[in-house]
């Protein structure tokens, strides 16, 4: 009996991991969704923990970073719209070719190094509701 309670509990501790940290690919960007708060943040493609490099998909010139993302689980009826509010740590950290970002007035924190390496980059709007900025 004790078994299957804790098989249970960690069944459900999984699904609600999962539930509020989705990661998933729109367009050029990839996306970190909330679930609880209907807040994305643009991310890395991944992180290799074995080799300890970030895998980046970004070979983009301009970033046009959108406000909003809307997104369908396949065990959704209807798609759910995200606002975007954050771009992580790293999030473009050595896109060589990018040299324009453009981001929303709904983002509020920016991650550390979160263009670091973008060696190109000369044109960045960064709007005054962008209250964090990490180095």
């Amino acid at each position: 009996m004790k078994q299957k309670l804790f098989t249970l509990l960690l069944a459900i501790v999984a699904s609600i991991g999962t539930l509020y940290a989705q990661q998933i690919q729109i367009g050029a960007f990839y996306y970190a969704l909330n679930s609880e708060t209907l807040t994305a943040s643009v991310i890395c493609k991944s992180y290799d923990n074995v080799r300890l490099v970030y895998n980046w998909d970004y070979d983009l010139q301009i970033a046009n970073i959108p406000s909003s993302i809307t997104y369908k689980f396949e065990w959704d009826s209807a798609p759910i719209t995200y606002r975007v509010t954050s771009i992580d740590s790293n999030a473009f950290r050595s896109c060589k070719n990018l040299h324009t970002v453009f981001i929303p007035a709904s983002v509020t924190h920016i991650g550390n190094s979160a263009f670091a390496g973008c060696s190109q980059l000369r044109n960045i709007n960064i709007p005054e509701t962008v209250s964090t900025i990490r180095e």
